[in-house]
């Protein structure tokens, strides 16, 4: 069993990350095709927050770089710490650091399901969600899927885990070229595709989540954090054991 790292490991490296995303976010403000200058994009920031003055000269500057830069990049920020709880519980479930949802086929039945909303019309009465909410089906397909071929008369095996994912994965991605090929109307797989592709472009302060507006991410990171020790190398093996079980499992996959 691997020896637990020094108690001050882990607080220092928290600190520095946060640090580093703290410079990151500021960078990621400022810098762009009208530069500001830190000290600018701080002071900007302030007076956003404290509702202060700026002279009419800094409206343009103070317009970009609050009302289209900030979005973009705490949305960006959000995602990415959604999309990190979701690799740590994949990877801690199947045992292996290089798992993602491309290797359970999670992504692949996600773009699947979005691509088989956008081209149909169908969940039109969730509006702008409709192929959100298609992608989320999709991945929890995938999953169920996955997590009922994976198990076998010794319970769930990591590695019968990834080698199902993996052919999920190859299926999924043929359906959705199916769909892509098959259906004429080449302008709603096309919005679809570059869904998937990502972007943040459109985020605004009206589109940027909140813990109230978007519950999913805070309550998954809660349905995780109970798991995280049992999921841990250090556990012990009975805990470790616990992650092979369905309450495991769906603790782990709550993402």
């Amino acid at each position: 069993m691997p020896e637990s790292p020094p108690a001050f490991v882990m607080p220092l490296v928290v600190a520095v990350l946060a640090a580093v995303l703290t410079v990151s976010v500021l960078l990621a403000i400022g810098l762009g095709a009208a530069a500001v200058p830190p000290g600018e994009t701080l002071r900007f920031l302030w007076a956003a927050v404290t509702a202060g003055s700026i002279t009419a000269e800094e409206v343009t500057a103070y317009q970009i770089i609050w009302q289209v830069r900030t979005p973009r990049v705490l949305l960006a920020v959000l995602v990415g710490a959604g999309l990190s709880v979701v690799g740590v519980a994949i990877q801690a479930m199947v045992r292996n650091a290089l798992a993602d949802p491309y290797v359970l086929g999670v992504s692949s039945g996600a773009s699947a399901g979005a691509v088989l909303v956008g081209v149909t019309g169908t969940l039109t009465a969730l509006g702008i969600y409709a192929v959100s909410a298609g992608a989320f089906l999709g991945a929890l397909l995938v999953s169920a899927l996955v997590y009922l071929a994976s198990r076998g008369a010794g319970g769930l095996s990591p590695l019968r885990l990834v080698l199902t994912g993996v052919a999920m994965a190859f299926g999924f991605q043929a359906v959705m070229s199916l769909i892509v090929y098959f259906v004429p109307d080449g302008e709603s797989t096309s919005t679809v595709l570059f869904w998937s592709m990502g972007g943040f472009g459109a985020a605004t302060w009206g589109r940027c989540p909140s813990w109230r507006s978007s519950p999913p991410p805070p309550s998954c990171c809660c349905a995780a954090s109970p798991a995280a020790w049992t999921c841990s190398p250090w556990a012990t093996r009975p805990r470790r054991a616990w992650a092979s079980t369905p309450s495991g499992c769906a603790a782990a996959c709550s993402c």
